[in-house]
């Protein structure tokens, strides 16, 4: 779909607030303009949207949003909903506005979403869940980003810009978004963080802790991975101790664990690794370092093992209430 103003892969414009629901909706389509308002479900949101889901990757000058454009009024509502498309804003001259959710909040609420497309800007404001929040009124909560944040200025794992004091009523509140996509949660004000717009790292956001810390009953995991929302499709199971690795390249990777606390009090974790090649010849035992509330890690450089490229295989084990277990069956992966 493209044209002028105002594009929405479900509807355009909403204008009875509250009253207009927009409910089990899904868009594919690519959208794009070069002029303002687009959004993967709706240009505008004064309605109510529930259980909608974007997938197409939507490109406008100003006011773009993976569900929708903007949302002006107290009664409007984004609610257990997602994005997986890439949201780009082309404007070059005017605050940009563009968010994995929603572009410009001027009230109303933002709650239960999530987004992993990635967002861009060519001016500023570009967030993984709202672009600009500019209202002391309206509230976000229980949303994660996942997909990266690219900014001229101003770009935030979450939010873009928030500018409120919050004087009438409006409230921010535990909201994720995954470590390194963006430099701060909220792109004009470091400050924001903890409890707010919270930076976590991979492993810890496909553990069943972060299920409890975004409210259990409107989430669950499915095969793996990042949180699904209640409504979507498969059957919720209980998430395996997460493992995970990056920073891949020619010299090694460095390998990660989320160990919940719950689990009981940790002395010290071990990644044991190996090459494939001459059997378990080059086996080390690395000590991990704790880097944040249960996430170990532990860069494997291919120089501790005969600087060998190709197969390499590390499993996962901790010393936990004084015992000596293994955590899980750990992952193989090819150095080039």
């Amino acid at each position: 779909m493209s044209g002028g103003t105002a594009l929405g892969g479900i509807v355009s414009y909403t204008n009875l607030g509250g009253e207009s629901i927009i409910r089990n909706c899904k868009n594919y389509g690519t959208i794009s303009t070069n002029m303002e308002l687009a959004g993967g479900i709706a240009a505008t949101g004064r309605a109510t949207i529930q259980q909608c889901e974007n997938h197409g990757n939507i490109t406008g000058d100003i006011h773009v949003g993976g569900i929708a454009g903007v949302i002006y009024d107290d009664g409007n509502i984004i609610e257990n909903s997602y994005n997986t498309g890439n949201v780009t804003s082309t404007s070059t001259t005017q605050v940009s506005c563009v968010g994995g959710i929603v572009g410009r909040q001027n009230a109303g609420t933002v709650q239960n979403c999530y987004n992993t497309g990635n967002i861009t800007d060519s001016y500023t404001h570009s967030g993984g869940i709202v672009g600009w929040y500019i209202t002391n009124s309206g509230y976000v909560y229980n949303c994660y980003n996942v997909g990266k944040i690219s900014s001229n200025q101003y770009g935030g794992g979450v939010f873009g810009a928030v500018n409120s004091d919050f004087s009438g009523g409006g409230e921010i509140k535990n909201n994720y978004y995954l470590q390194d996509t963006a430099t701060y949660g909220v792109g004009n004000n470091s400050a924001y963080g903890v409890g707010q717009a919270e930076s976590k790292y991979s492993v810890y956001m496909r553990s069943d802790d972060f299920i409890t810390a975004l409210g259990s009953s409107n989430w669950k995991f499915v095969n793996g991975g990042y949180p699904k929302l209640y409504w979507e499709e498969g059957t919720a199971m209980s998430s395996p101790t997460p493992i995970g690795y990056s920073d891949l390249d020619s010299t090694g990777y460095t390998a990660y664990i989320y160990i919940p606390p719950s689990m009981g009090t940790v002395s010290y974790v071990q990644f044991p690794t190996w090459t494939s090649s001459n059997g378990q010849d080059d086996l080390i035992w690395y000590t991990a370092e704790l880097i944040a509330e249960g996430v170990y890690k532990y860069r494997i450089n291919i120089s501790n093992h005969n600087n060998e490229h190709g197969y390499y295989i590390t499993h996962f084990y901790a010393s936990i209430d004084g015992n000596f277990i293994g955590l899980t069956g750990g992952f193989g992966l090819t150095v080039p």
